[in-house]
């Protein structure tokens, strides 16, 4: 497999598409080469990353008995199927309403469809729109090996239960090395050899996950690239000066696509909070432009909702009452009101404490009525400034995986603003890394591990240790000056143009601070790609 594709990088060097696809018309790979990396799992398809530069994306699917993949496109990228084993039938289908982007849509069958065979390939150029792809009736199963032009963030899928089509981030079950080989079958002349002590094996099996860690950090946590043109919220050129002259943020740029999981991380007075507010028309940034779905933002908007640091209930209204508060503002009919709160109540897991007063709560079951309040708005924006920041350790656990839950459920776009490197690897799908004096981006990096995620994943450790050395060197490299003084200690910027002074009690973090490990739990299993397209 690692001559396969180191054959495959030459040839997308040497002659682009054209080689690629010659070298597989030419070449052959057995099924022994790949069969490793697939994970047959019946009903389900199963996507493995062994591969990926700038210009080239290696992945091995495996497709369970009945598995088949919605109708999808892949953004107008090259796109080469070979099956290696097993059987697939492939269709074809054009937009005939709607378009390319997000929103409704409708499709139609072009062509017959088509049988790929052990060996066969299949081609697609930019031009084409859409296919889908299940196992042939006769195998049940299949492997098969997918080359792309450049790496795949986003995958388009069409919904055909609300004629709609809808921009899905990728998520894949495995990443694995370049080197990675299948484990080698015993030899007589090996099994002549003494066996090690398991002292022995186990340190071994310890060092090799360790490599595998330090190879895998370089595949899935990459470089995020958005262009402005394809994102749902535009921050470009963004700086903002308070009348005391603190510079909160500056030169700053972002792009974010519909339906990600953004994390802002920094330590406090990097502007994050700033620039969320900014997000949510709570402040007016003094230069620069901060734009959704092409139009200026200039103040709150239904679309987005903010969720502060604390619950921000009505202590007179019992949980019921503060979310139905929020939803006849939106005027809805009580009817329509009492059914969405028991509705969202029953998701956050609030059964049985409808008619509580928030001082009756625990501090987590304000947050979850919070969460059930801005879930039953239904803006397509959530903007969250550290709101799990004051809970203990196991309470902020059983949010993450709530929250996470919520996300891959609805695909609402979420920024999330937060110190902790944990929080942010463990949340979000972007993380970008902002420094202090001034507050500035210094990295946008794509997390690609698959959800659900906990803070004892072994691939988290060695991204977090990488995050924290960047926050260091920030902070190494930061500013100083008058003009470069920035907010510490707290969030609330509520006084109109004016950031708070630095509070001289509080200590300076020391390097390497942030995030600290949650309470450990046993690794989440990865979730199986569905018919929704969340691979």
């Amino acid at each position: 497999m690692r001559q396969f594709i180191l054959r495959l990088r030459e040839a997308s060097r040497r002659g682009g598409p054209e080689a690629i696809e010659q070298l597989l018309r030419d070449g052959s790979l057995h099924r022994r080469a790949v069969e490793s990396f697939a994970l047959l799992r019946d009903g389900r398809y199963t996507r493995t990353l062994v591969y990926r530069d700038e210009d080239l994306e290696v992945l091995v699917l495996g497709w369970g008995r009945d598995a088949r993949a919605p109708i999808h496109g892949h953004d107008g990228q090259e796109c080469f199927l070979m099956t290696v084993a097993g059987e697939l039938e492939v269709a074809d289908y054009r937009l005939v309403a709607g378009g390319q982007e997000p929103g409704y849509a409708l499709v139609e069958r072009m062509g017959p469809r088509r049988t790929l065979l052990p060996g066969a390939m299949d081609h697609r150029s930019p031009q084409q729109e859409l296919h889908s792809v299940r196992t042939g009736a006769r195998s049940g199963f299949a492997i098969s090996l997918h080359i792309y032009s450049r790496p795949i963030d986003s995958c388009l899928i069409y919904d055909p239960r609300r004629s709609s089509c809808e921009l899905r981030q990728l998520h894949y079950d495995r990443v694995m090395r370049l080197a990675d080989p299948p484990t080698p079958t015993s030899s007589p002349r090996a099994s002549s050899k003494p066996r090690p002590g398991r002292f022995a094996r186990v340190w071994r099996a310890l060092f090799r996950r360790v490599q595998e860690v330090k190879e895998t950090v370089k595949e899935t946590l990459v470089p995020a690239r958005v262009a402005e043109d394809s994102a749902k919220i535009a921050i470009k050129r963004v700086e903002h000066r308070y009348a005391n002259k603190v510079v909160a943020l500056r030169d700053v740029n972002l792009n974010i696509r519909s339906g990600e999981f953004v994390c802002l991380l920094g330590p406090s007075g990097c502007g994050k909070s700033t620039l969320l507010y900014a997000l949510a028309g709570h402040i007016a940034p003094t230069g620069g432009q901060v734009r959704i779905d092409g139009r200026p933002i200039i103040g709150p908007g239904p679309e987005r909702l903010l969720m502060f640091q604390d619950a921000a209930l009505f202590p007179w209204l019992t949980v019921r009452q503060n979310i139905e508060f929020v939803l006849a503002a939106r005027g809805l009919s009580k009817k329509e009101r009492t059914e969405r709160a028991n509705r969202y109540i029953h998701y956050v897991q609030l059964t049985g404490f409808e008619d509580t007063l928030p001082h009756e709560l625990s501090g987590g079951m304000k947050m979850r009525t919070a969460l059930a309040r801005a879930l039953a708005v239904d803006s397509p924006v959530l903007l969250m400034d550290e709101p799990f920041g004051s809970l203990d350790a196991q309470t902020r656990l059983h949010m993450h995986e709530l929250l996470q839950r919520v996300w891959m459920e609805t695909h609402k776009t979420i920024v999330f603003v937060t110190h902790d490197v944990t929080e942010a690897l463990m949340l979000a799908n972007r993380v970008v890394v902002m420094a202090p004096r001034p507050g500035r981006i210094v990295r946008d990096l794509e997390v690609r591990l698959p959800m659900p995620r906990g803070p004892d994943d072994v691939e988290l450790v060695g991204m977090a240790r990488q995050i924290r050395v960047m926050l260091h060197e920030s902070e190494s490299m930061g500013e100083a000056g008058p003009g470069a003084r920035t907010e510490r200690g707290t969030h609330h910027e509520g006084r109109e143009g004016v950031a708070p002074e630095p509070e001289a009690a509080v200590p300076r973090r020391t390097p390497g601070s942030l995030g600290a490990a949650g309470p450990v739990r046993p690794v989440a299993t990865p979730p199986l790609p569905g018919p929704e397209g969340s691979h």
